[in-house]
């Protein structure tokens, strides 16, 4: 969500022009929080100085914040007299108000794919309000999965689920336009290694990757971490990955954020042959 303006509205854009207001950098993916919740709720609140009330909540995890007591949340369809944020129908985070920028200085194509008629901001972001008022950010709307069968699914909070337990090194969701989601996974060198002496695998580190074992005890663990996720969000089969994920080979962003298309690319013929693989078990069980 960073297209707010402090102080006043403007254009934004690449170049900084006389009269022109910055683009914010920093993009809201935190939680935030209001007086009274709703999963599809709207924000309201004074000038755009006032954001610097928010504060961290100690009762939470570091990735929220608590908004001051002057904003409260407001049921879709009441019209604050300032600030907005509205869940749309597809999960996008929605916001309008005097503190968002006017558009892309010079650039009417950009402004119309952010700003809509209404005035309503699309922030590309996923998220929705929970029954504590807390607006939880997700995922990225452009990272978001489609199934054949016309589920949604946010990758990143059940990759975030696998990668708690320190097997994982790396854990990349898949099924855009499958009949179903399943998993990559790039497991820890040094935690395969301890996994392996203490259950006494044969052989070396480089054997264990390799093995069956590893297998079925990363399989494991998947089942046992999303267990109770939505069917839809479960995945239902896990291929492993030995290839390390740098900025070198192209796997890893500046920021050592994993390129999830890159990854899907890079592996395609792995991917292919785990969905076949899961197909041919889905009829012989028939």
């Amino acid at each position: 969500m960073g297209h707010c303006q402090a102080g006043h509205r403007g254009q934004a854009g690449a170049e900084q022009r006389p009269g022109g207001a910055r683009r914010t950098q920093e993009r809201a993916r935190l939680r935030r929080r209001a007086a009274a919740g709703g999963d599809r709720g709207v924000l309201r609140g004074g000038r755009a100085a006032d954001h610097a009330g928010l504060r961290p909540d100690g009762d939470q995890p570091a990735r929220l914040l608590q908004l001051a007591p002057r904003f409260q949340a407001r049921h879709r369809g009441q019209g604050p007299a300032r600030g907005e944020l509205r869940i749309a129908e597809h999960g996008e985070i929605l916001y309008r108000g005097p503190n968002v920028m006017l558009g892309y200085w010079g650039n009417e194509q950009a402004t119309a794919e952010t700003i809509d008629e209404e005035g309503w901001l699309h922030t590309g972001d996923i998220g929705y309000v929970d029954t504590d008022g807390f607006l939880t950010i997700t995922d990225r709307l452009k990272d978001i999965i489609v199934t054949l069968g016309g589920k949604n699914v946010a990758p990143q909070p059940i990759e975030g689920l696998i990668l708690a337990d320190p097997l994982f090194e790396h854990a990349v969701l898949l099924g855009d336009n499958r009949p179903f989601v399943t998993l990559l996974v790039k497991p820890s060198l040094p935690q395969v290694e301890d996994l392996g002496k203490r259950l006494q695998w044969p052989g070396t580190v480089q054997d264990w990757l390799a093995s069956s074992e590893l297998l079925e005890e990363l399989r494991r663990r998947v089942e046992e971490l999303t267990a109770k996720l939505p069917s839809q969000e479960q995945p239902k089969g896990t291929s492993v990955l030995t290839e390390e994920f740098t900025m070198d080979n192209g796997l890893l962003t500046p920021t050592l954020k994993v390129k999830r298309r890159e990854v899907e690319a890079r592996f395609k013929a792995m991917v292919d042959d785990m969905y076949a693989r899961l197909e041919k078990l889905r009829k012989s069980d028939q």
